[in-house]
């Protein structure tokens, strides 16, 4: 296990060790020799913490995404099943349900260079192969 140990004052007398979770305080004649005390915050702290943050924040909007999709697709689900037109979006049933998976997946690998996924692009993206295996049918079937 990796051991931190970090200045804690100003003054430099007291170190804390972190360890696997685990914080111990010790003074500074107590730290073990040839061991590197780190200040209390450091540029890999920081990028630490603006790693948590960034991963907060797309959780939370990633999060409201899936609720408004998923309520997009009641809004269609219930519009053709009562026959009425209540959505009058661009999109289909089918590229909101990939919006999602997208959605889904988006949230298990989010780092430093993320990129949110839109629904403009995964329907594109799903509007291309539609289009495609449509020209490859019409080749088929001549």
């Amino acid at each position: 296990m990796s051991q931190r140990y970090k200045y804690v004052d100003d003054s430099k007398q007291l170190v804390a060790v972190f360890c696997a979770g685990d914080v111990e305080y010790l003074t500074h004649s107590d730290v073990p020799s040839g061991v590197i005390i780190e200040p209390w915050w450091t540029e890999q702290d920081q990028a630490a913490y603006e790693l948590a943050e960034k991963i907060r924040v797309e959780r939370r909007w990633r999060e409201l995404e899936i609720k408004q999709v998923a309520n997009r697709l009641d809004q269609l689900r219930n519009d053709e099943r009562y026959e009425m037109v209540t959505y009058t979006g661009d999109y289909t049933a089918a590229e909101f349900n990939a919006y999602r998976a997208a959605l889904v997946a988006y949230g298990d690998h989010i780092h430093e260079s993320s990129v949110r996924p839109s629904i403009e692009a995964v329907a594109q993206q799903l509007r291309s192969r539609s289009e495609a295996s449509e020209g490859t049918l019409r080749e088929v079937a001549r």
